[in-house]
């Protein structure tokens, strides 16, 4: 007989246990030759992503370097940008997201960016999504 397990969207089967007795589990699914009684349980966990964010000059990304994110979890990060820089663009998967988190759309806006000349409100936003790059630059004239 076999047996096809089917995890929720954004989950995925973490063991399958035949009488107590962790089983490999090939694509979802088991096969099993009925020749006495058995109890099968399925675990479930989230599907876990990585966040990688790349150090940049003039300005700090907390948290940095590789973040594990599950599946339909937030994470806030928060950019810092140094004195005498202001943020410029933020690249998602190579997709611009400063519209998403500066000037008038605050949908995304969690956590702090600012310098010497004030603070914005930002944030990343999505969980299953890879920073590639920060563009900071730009002296300011004042």
């Amino acid at each position: 007989v076999e047996l096809t397990f089917t995890p929720d969207t954004g989950y995925m089967i973490d063991k399958v246990l035949v009488n107590s007795v962790e089983t490999n589990v090939t694509g979802n699914s088991i096969n099993l030759t009925v020749d006495k009684n058995y109890n099968v349980e399925v675990s479930y966990k989230k599907i876990p992503f990585v966040v990688t964010v790349k150090e940049v000059t003039g300005a700090s990304i907390t948290p940095n370097g590789a973040i594990s994110v599950n599946y339909g979890d937030d994470k806030e990060f928060t950019i810092s940008v140094n004195s005498g820089y202001r943020l410029i663009k933020v690249l998602v998967d190579g997709t611009d997201k400063t519209s998403d988190m500066v000037g008038d759309n605050l949908a995304h806006a969690q956590g702090m960016c600012g310098s010497v000349s004030g603070s914005i409100p930002t944030n990343v936003g999505q969980p299953m999504i890879r920073v590639k790059e920060i563009t900071v630059g730009g002296r300011s004239e004042e």
